[in-house]
């Protein structure tokens, strides 16, 4: 059941930087659900996202939760990881992936 002002999913975001801490413009980050599913009365297809990584090095993507669509799977700057989206109106996609990797 979606938590109250959640019924779009939950809002991921992060930034994405290089070694030296500068942001990555330019870079794209794709992301990629492991199935369809139904959230809120909306059914998704299988998911495949890529945006543009913003001027601060910012991303952002509204996803349904893992629970709906499985693990998603995200690729930036030649690497990927697997993380699970929580049924919650936002989430840090940095905890996201330092969850998982536990």
């Amino acid at each position: 059941m979606p938590k109250q002002g959640s019924s779009g999913g939950c809002r991921v975001t992060g930034k994405i930087l290089a070694v030296d801490g500068s942001p990555m413009t330019g870079t794209f980050v794709s992301i990629r659900s492991e199935r369809g599913g139904v959230w809120a009365g909306a059914v998704y297809s299988r998911l495949s996202i890529r945006a543009e990584v913003g001027k601060q090095g910012e991303v952002s993507f509204l996803l349904p939760p893992s629970s709906a669509v499985g693990e998603y799977m995200v690729s930036f700057a030649n690497s990927t990881y697997r993380i699970t989206v929580p049924e919650a109106e936002t989430a840090d996609l940095a905890r996201l992936i330092i969850d998982r990797r536990r």
